[in-house]
């Protein structure tokens, strides 16, 4: 079988130091795999449960974790499903070899990028220029929302375990979040 090719990040040649309040560091080796289906049918439920070994969550803004699977809710039917390790084709095989009734999916790996921002700073940083109340009394661990920030369509994601945030955007906003971020100065390395 061919090597799958090594995917390059749009934040590579970006080069900070460490300081401040606020920590950016850009996540990489992820694989990102969308799912359509229709979580009225048991069955549909059962097959991913079985391929995933969690449970999708059905709660708007919310997310489900299993060791190195998180599983975000995007919409009535639709979920982002994260792996940690590299292997988009894998966790695609996976859920197909399940055989979900009425399912679709597709690794969308290689289209986002994902940052993630912490520090004492990270909520006030991203709430100057973001529609969503991020209190943590409206915005608890966990919770996750796809929304606009600073201009561009992003989902952010509470770290349910530390105070912080993980932000995809598109590879192509990525640069542009990265700089925005660390407007102030602020950011560490990666």
């Amino acid at each position: 079988m061919a090597e799958t090719p090594q995917r390059r990040s749009p934040l590579a040649k970006l080069r900070h130091e460490s300081s401040g309040s606020l920590q950016l560091a850009e996540r990489t080796g992820l694989t990102l795999v969308h799912l359509a289906g229709r979580p009225e049918r048991m069955d549909f439920l059962k097959a991913i449960r079985s391929a995933l070994g969690v449970d999708l969550p059905l709660a708007p803004n919310t997310s489900a974790r299993s060791g190195d699977l998180t599983v975000f809710w995007l919409g009535p039917k639709r979920w982002l499903i994260e792996g940690e390790q590299e292997g988009g084709a894998d966790l695609e095989m996976r859920l197909r070899d399940a055989q979900p009734p009425g399912a679709a999916m597709a690794d969308v790996s290689s289209g986002r990028a994902v940052i993630r921002v912490s520090g004492e700073a990270a909520r006030r940083t991203l709430a100057a220029d973001c529609p969503v109340d991020l209190h943590p009394r409206s915005f608890p661990p966990g919770t996750v929302v796809q929304t606009m920030l600073a201009g561009m369509s992003a989902m952010l994601h509470v770290l349910p375990d530390r105070d912080g945030f993980d932000i995809y955007v598109a590879r192509s906003y990525a640069v542009t979040a990265w700089e925005w971020l660390g407007k102030d100065g602020v950011v560490a390395a990666r």
